[in-house]
């Protein structure tokens, strides 16, 4: 699947808002290919299933390690080495952020984003040259 032409993203946040917004505009302007889940225990079967490009992981879902847990075990399957992750939060310093790149996280996003910003995260992680 990870062949395909379309990237595959997958955004897992429990506010519906934010991912009915993330789905719209990403399949619709950026032509990606999206699906969305409210929580964890979802976003791990949606990878084995879905093999995302990129997963847009709400750091504040459930239990404050269960984001950082899925990272890490996007992290250790073989079918998700190419898959990367990228943290949403409203919540955390700068200094907090550099730690999530030594977590599993490829980036972090800061709440409120433009919608821009998002899709210019993806292009950028996505590139080969990362």
């Amino acid at each position: 699947g990870v062949m395909s032409g379309r990237t595959r993203v997958l955004i897992v946040d429990d506010d519906q808002e934010v991912s009915e917004v993330l789905h719209k505009v990403l399949s619709e302007q950026a032509g990606y290919e999206v699906r969305a889940v409210p929580g964890v225990s979802q976003a791990g079967l949606e990878c084995e299933r879905f093999k995302p490009h990129v997963m847009l992981l709400d750091l504040h879902l459930g239990e404050e390690q269960d984001a950082r847990n899925l990272a890490r075990f996007v992290r250790g399957e073989d079918d998700l080495q190419l898959t990367r992750v990228i943290a949403m939060t409203g919540k955390l310093t700068d200094s907090q952020i550099a730690t999530l790149r030594t977590q599993g996280f490829d980036d972090c996003l800061k709440k409120p984003f433009q919608v821009r910003q998002v899709i210019e995260m993806i292009e950028k992680v996505s590139s080969p040259v990362h």
